[in-house]
């Protein structure tokens, strides 16, 4: 055996990362607060549903990237897949910030972005160290 540790020990470095956890756990609780709050107001689920493919794409791109922000937190090894999704979003976040600003002319802070380009951040650093962990 040259393993340092249990493999539950190795997949779950999101505990030692108090940044990364906070992130996580902020990015999922709004994800998945934002869907619980719409769906409670009946006014906003008949708006839902007038929806085009446009607008529900990037809402299941933003859920499944919630749903892994939380299957991170248990110790899930799910790194890559929440990498990409979180570019993903990060892209969508800014296209809808710029977008919003030409239609408005205002000048809103973008605190979507900026909390997913802190988790691309994190997780990409928190990758090699990963790496590095289970090369040790």
């Amino acid at each position: 055996m040259t393993s340092g540790g249990s493999p539950r020990q190795l997949l779950s470095s999101s505990t030692r990362d108090p940044l990364l956890s906070a992130l996580l756990a902020v990015i999922a609780a709004l994800a998945l607060g934002g869907w619980v709050f719409a769906l409670a107001k009946p006014d906003l689920r008949a708006f839902m549903m007038a929806q085009t493919i446009n607008w529900w794409l990037p809402q299941a791109i933003i859920l499944a990237q919630a749903v892994l922000c939380l299957t991170l937190l248990i110790g899930w090894k799910v790194r890559g897949p929440l990498l990409i999704l979180t570019g993903l979003v990060l892209l969508i976040g800014f296209l809808m910030w710029t977008q919003g600003m030409s239609n408005t002319g205002r000048h809103p802070f973008p605190f979507t972005p900026v909390l997913n380009a802190l988790l691309l951040w994190r997780l990409w650093k928190s990758k090699g160290e990963a790496a590095a962990q289970v090369a040790a």
